[in-house]
This record gives structure tokens, C-alpha cells and sequence, in this order.
């Protein structure tokens, strides 16, 4: 299988008019993916689109207060600009790309040492993203460290489709003996790395609670627990999409606080629907399984978050 070729950024710079028109049409085509504007005052605007909708926008590696990506073509002019296909999954890990300030250095790794980095990446306390790049294709690997069993990868390439957006699998199906790879590691200081924290705990508590549910009750009240987050979401306009034991989120919030308010809405909401059918006691010990296991810097986030416990009145 050979990769595909990934479009590069507009070369001379485009007038105003041409970024408006350009981006425009992007957007009307329905694109979910990144848009990136190089300015001529050395400005980089990188705008986050999802189905045609711009849901967040940075400046160099700051998030803007607002997706009006218009006033900012009219206020910076001129510029070069690159729009790339990328399935939402993807947006977490290039949001944690944009907002670092102190890039590693990329290595050059055999295909085979792919999984000992991988396997490494499990015994640290936090997160690591492998930034992989290959001829005509990029992807992304999380790993979530020590005692979350959690590998989440997402492809990208001149389509776009996010087909493979899950699929660690998919690397291995590319005909290539070694990749570029970056190296990621945590800091919960920064949003972007915060929010993907929050969103492994989110995702592992849920696929942890249905799964102990299905066993004690089978798998028809588990389809009623999911319905009832899929309503939750619809509601509130969240992106989350709950089937088959697992509950996966491609929401672009705002910031770390916002996630975790829906965050905690959903799951003390999967836990009200449980809690009649098991009793309480089952229900606390289902509980007192995960927050054993939630250790480190995962630990320290459901300290602050409070992702299962109820507001105090």
C-alpha cells in the first residue's frame, strides 16, 4: 500500500479576498479538518473545522476568544495558507502540537522499534503522543500510561474521510521499514494536554461502568444507559457517540473546565441510571475499582475535576 500525497501550503501569498474566497468554499464543501493561514507579519492563524464549521482558532499557539476567522484575514491581509483534511479524533493531538513552545526533535525509527516506544510509553505516569510521519502521510498515536490499558490512533492523509481514525492496526498496513517520530511527552499545564487527560478518564471510566453493568445486568440495559447519554448529548450539543459498551467524544470545547462539566454530567447521569437496577453498594464498588487504579497524574485531575462526584448543594 503506498501513501498518498498530502497538498502543501499556497505558494505565492493570496490577497485577502482569496483567503475569504478560498476558506469559504473549504467550509461550504463541509471540510473537517485544519486550516492554517501564514500571515506576511508573521502571524499563523490555524483554524479547527468540523462539517464545515470553524469551532476553535489559534493564534501561533494561543487559543483566540472567538472563531470570527474573517476579521482576522481582514485585519492580517495577505498570506499563504494550507487546508488539510483530518478526521476530528485527530484534533486533540494537533492542538497539543500547536501549543507547544518547546518542540522535541523528531527521530528517524525502524518500523519494528515502533511497538517497544509504544510499550515504554505505558509504564510513564502520563500521556505520550507519537507524532509519525511517513512519505505522503501523517498519523498520531496516544498512549495513556501506566494502569489505563488506552491506545487511540488517528491517521491522516489527503482525504480526510477518518476512516481509520481508531485504527492502530492501519500503520502496519503501510509499506514502509521506518517512520519520523516526535515525541510528546505530558504537561497537564497546558490545556490541550489537560483536555486529552480528561477525555482518557472520561472514556475509560464509561467503557469501565458499562462493561462491570453488562456483566451484573446483560446487554439490554446497557442500550437503555446509551440512548440515554446519546439524548444527553443531542441536548446539549455535544459530539459524543455512545455504542457497543463504549462512549467516545470528538467534542471541540473551549477549555479543560467546560469538558469537565459535561464530562461529569454525563457520567453522574450514567450512574443515576445504574444505581436503581444494582443497588448503591455495587454501584460504590464499581467506583472504588477505577478511582484504585486511577493513580499519578490522573489521579491528581479527578481530585480537581470531580468527574463522579456529585455538586455540592
Amino acid at each position: 500500500m503506498h501513501a498518498p500525497t498530502i497538498s502543501t501550503p499556497s505558494d505565492p501569498s493570496l490577497s485577502i479576498d482569496d483567503l475569504r474566497t478560498l476558506i469559504s468554499k473549504a467550509l461550504t464543501d463541509g471540510l473537517t479538518g485544519q486550516i492554517q493561514i501564514a500571515f506576511q507579519n508573521d502571524k499563523v492563524a490555524t483554524l479547527f473545522a468540523l462539517h464545515g464549521n470553524v469551532r476553535q482558532v489559534y493564534i501561533r499557539n494561543h487559543r483566540a476568544p472567538n472563531t470570527d476567522w474573517e476579521f482576522l484575514v481582514d485585519q492580517f491581509g495577505e498570506g499563504t495558507l494550507d487546508i488539510q483534511p483530518m478526521p476530528a479524533r485527530a484534533f486533540p493531538f494537533a492542538k497539543i502540537i500547536l501549543e507547544e513552545t518547546d518542540a522535541p526533535e523528531p527521530e528517524i525509527v525502524e518500523t519494528t522499534r515502533l511497538e517497544t516506544l509504544f510499550n515504554q510509553a505505558e509504564r510513564d505516569a502520563g500521556a505520550t503522543l507519537f507524532h509519525i510521519r511517513w512519505e505522503g502521510v501523517e498519523g498520531f498515536v496516544l498512549v495513556a500510561g501506566r494502569n489505563i490499558p488506552l491506545r487511540r490512533a488517528a491517521l491522516v492523509n489527503q482525504t480526510g474521510d477518518g476512516k481509520n481514525a481508531d485504527g492502530l492496526e492501519q500503520l502496519s498496513l503501510w509499506e514502509e521499514a521506518q517512520y519520523s517520530v516526535t515525541m510528546y511527552r505530558a504537561d497537564i499545564k497546558r490545556q490541550a494536554w489537560l483536555e486529552v487527560h480528561l477525555n482518557i478518564l472520561f472514556e475509560w471510566y464509561c467503557a469501565h461502568i458499562l462493561k462491570q453493568y453488562s456483566l451484573l445486568t446483560g446487554t439490554v440495559m446497557v442500550r437503555s444507559v446509551l440512548r440515554s447519554i446519546a439524548s444527553l448529548a443531542e441536548r446539549n450539543g455535544w459530539r459524543i457517540a455512545a455504542q457497543n459498551l463504549e462512549v467516545k467524544d470528538e467534542t471541540l470545547f473551549a477549555d479543560s473546565a467546560q469538558a469537565g462539566d459535561a464530562y461529569r454530567e454525563i457520567l453522574l447521569s450514567i450512574l443515576a441510571s445504574i444505581e436503581p437496577v444494582v443497588g448503591g453498594a455495587l454501584t460504590r464498588n464499581i467506583l472504588k475499582q477505577l478511582a484504585d487504579r486511577t493513580r499519578d497524574v490522573y489521579a491528581s485531575i479527578m481530585e480537581v475535576y470531580h468527574l463522579t462526584e456529585r455538586a455540592e448543594p
